[in-house]
This record gives C-alpha cells, structure tokens and sequence, in this order.
C-alpha cells in the first residue's frame, strides 16, 4: 500500500471491502475515458448488489463478496441486480434496478478471508477471551457489462 499511483491520469484504488488490503490486493482503474480509449478498454462502470451488499465495478475488477452456496469455481453467472450504469458521457440510475442491464461474474475460488481476532479483557477480574473467526468469500471477476 505504500507505492504512489504513476502520473497521468487519475486513478481509483479498489480495495478489500474492509478497506484493508488483506492479501487480495487492489487494483488501479483509470477514471479518465480517453486514456482507456487509447488503451482499447471500456469506459463502463457499474453498481452492483451481490448478498446485499454493494459494489461499484467495471471490467476486469476482483469481487471478494460473502460466501454465495451452490457455485464452483470457474462458473459463469450474470447479475440482474444493477442499480447504476455510468461512462464517461452518461449515467443511468435504477429504480431500483436498471432493467437492461447485466454484469457477467466468473467464480474465481471459494476461500476464507484473513484471520480476525475477538480479544475481550475486563481489567483486575483476570478475564481474558481471545477467539478467531475467518469469514467465508466468494471471489469473483467481473467478465463485462451488458445494458
């Protein structure tokens, strides 16, 4: 976390939905549209509600979402659940879901999250309780976005 983004244009860090990068790592997105025209990318964005949570995504983007039951890795599902469409020149806002659209996910694994530590104490009653939890994520790609 500690590189600086290279000069150009403005850029987005996406990270661990924690706010922490606990392994997964970030990835940069250009915000600027000419810069992913000269690049041959897709200036699309979208907002997305995976197990009730939200993301804003765009092509290429990792998903570490809650554990959804049922999908292998490497299964192709779309998601109907989109509440925002946006580029560079237009957005498109859902009441509550754009009914067009469409963002296809790829499973990429099935896996726990990093380690995290309950540790309670009550001063002078000598109490301690030290417990782990490591939560279960679905890791996801984004394939594309569809209107």
């Amino acid at each position: 976390m500690g590189q600086a983004p290279p000069a150009g244009p403005k850029y987005t860090r996406v990270l661990h939905p924690t706010g922490k990068s606990r392994g997964w790592g970030f990835t940069r997105v250009p915000v600027d549209g000419e810069a992913l025209a000269s690049a041959g990318l897709e200036a699309k964005f979208a907002v997305i509600e995976v197990k009730s949570k939200q993301y804003k995504v765009t092509k290429d983007d990792i998903v570490v979402s809650d554990k959804i039951e049922g999908l292998e890795p490497g299964v192709i599902f779309a998601c109907e659940n989109v509440h925002l469409v946006g580029t560079p020149e237009y957005t498109v806002v859902g009441r509550p879901y754009v009914e067009s659209a469409r963002v296809r996910l790829q499973v990429e694994e099935q896996a726990k999250d990093a380690k995290v530590i309950i540790f309670k104490k009550k001063r002078r009653k000598n109490y301690r309780r030290k417990q782990g939890f490591r939560r279960e994520v679905t890791i996801l790609r984004v394939l594309g976005i569809e209107e």
